[in-house]
């Protein structure tokens, strides 16, 4: 019909439109992604507690100082407060227990113990901590073994005299992993949730550096006003500069918590699931952990004052820089950035778990380095900044002969 003509006559002028300019229409969508994917924005979250902490007090200043912005400062740095002393708390208390409970308790470094237990028991890497080879019915976790090891040495202790017949009788088995290919997938998940923090923490160092150091206002009155709009509509929040001393406060007070919270987490996390043997238990603590980096945007949710809550949404982003949009290197629109982190971020903390615990044994196998007891219970955020534990000089625990 006459209504199908007159689409079809459309079609035909834009497919030859398209077919005459396609070079340059391309060249200028190309462009213009690979300028989306190398953006970087400088931006304040307006969604957690590090990002009201950061702009209130530059809104108060804007404002002179009124008391009501005085007091929402004063709020917004007590759940600051209450962020610092839960994210730290909570590092240190699981510190205590990997560092000080666990070798307390007896348990050697997990390492690579049982890691080949496909092969075994005829490969030489089948060696665990009690010196004895693994076999798919002698691996068992940590709790179980100590039970079974104390339950056959007390029985050696009260009657020596059945000494060949306890031996041949009661196996205690040994302490390994259930799965190294497991363990090390949940330490990738784990490492991907962190992704997002460690971007944010390094763009929330990047935006005290970059924004302008002069006292700029952050607060705007619209000119075109009437009385009918509302003060929302008056009045305008942009993030902009701030002085010189505010920007050193914030880098002391802020950034350098927020990133030493972000590298701890990273740090006790990858620990806890290499020193983690069950497979269901790996699963539940790779996705367990990475909620202590989130601590901010909860105490935000719960916590902020209602006009605290108002404001920020309302916080305009500086606007972005403007840069020439150019082609890149082939090879760099082929590398997945984020992906290259999480490898890189995977690496460093599992190679920093290795080179601190274990040892090589000439075969190849990965195996604990001697155990220490700790000289005292105490675990404090030195201990968690610092990692210089007092040791006992006699070692509780060594590599047995195989």
């Amino acid at each position: 019909g006459k209504a199908g003509d007159q689409r079809s006559v459309q079609a035909v002028s834009y497919t030859s439109l398209l077919n005459d300019g396609k070079d340059s229409v391309l060249d200028e969508l190309v462009l213009e992604l690979n300028h989306l994917s190398e953006d970087l924005p400088l931006q304040l979250q307006t969604d957690t507690v590090w990002g009201t902490a950061a702009a209130m007090p530059q809104i108060g200043r804007s404002a002179k100082w009124d008391s009501t912005f005085v007091f929402l400062c004063f709020r917004t740095y007590l759940n600051y407060v209450v962020v610092i002393l839960l994210s730290v708390g909570l590092l240190v208390y699981i510190g205590e227990e990997t560092h000080i409970m666990n070798p307390l308790g007896g348990q050697m470094h997990l390492c690579d113990f049982g890691a080949n237990l496909e092969n075994c028991p005829d490969d030489e890497r089948c060696v665990g901590p009690g010196g004895t080879k693994f076999t798919s019915t002698r691996l068992y976790g940590y709790n179980q073994w100590a039970v079974q090891k104390f339950v056959k040495q007390a029985l050696l202790d009260t009657m020596p005299e059945l000494t060949d017949a306890i031996n041949n009788h009661v196996d205690p088995g040994e302490y390994g992993v259930e799965n190294y290919w497991c363990r090390l997938a949940t330490i990738f998940v784990f490492t991907m949730s962190m992704v997002p923090e460690v971007l944010a923490a390094a763009q929330y160092i990047r935006f005290f550096l970059a924004t302008p150091t002069s006292p700029e206002t952050w607060i705007h009155v619209s000119d075109a006003t009437s009385a009918e709009n509302s003060v929302w509509e008056k009045v305008n929040f942009q993030v902009a500069g701030m002085p010189l001393h505010w920007k050193i406060f914030n880098i002391i007070v802020l950034a350098i918590p927020r990133a030493f919270i972000c590298h701890t987490v990273l740090f006790e996390g990858v620990y806890l699931l290499m020193e983690t043997s069950g497979i269901c238990d790996a699963v539940l603590s790779a996705v367990s952990m990475s909620f202590i980096s989130d601590i901010g945007g909860m105490v935000f949710r719960v916590l902020a004052p209602a006009p605290v809550a108002a404001i920020m949404p309302r916080l305009k982003q500086p606007p972005s820089l403007p840069r020439a949009k150019t082609t890149p290197w082939k090879w760099l629109v082929l590398l997945p950035g984020k992906l290259s982190l999480m490898l890189v971020l995977t690496a460093v903390y599992v190679g920093w778990y290795y080179f601190d615990h274990c040892v090589q044994l000439p075969d190849g196998q990965w195996v604990s380095k001697a155990m220490y007891l700790p000289e005292s219970t105490a675990y404090s955020v030195r201990n968690l900044l610092l990692h210089d534990l007092e040791l006992s000089k006699e070692a509780v625990w060594t590599m047995p002969d195989s």
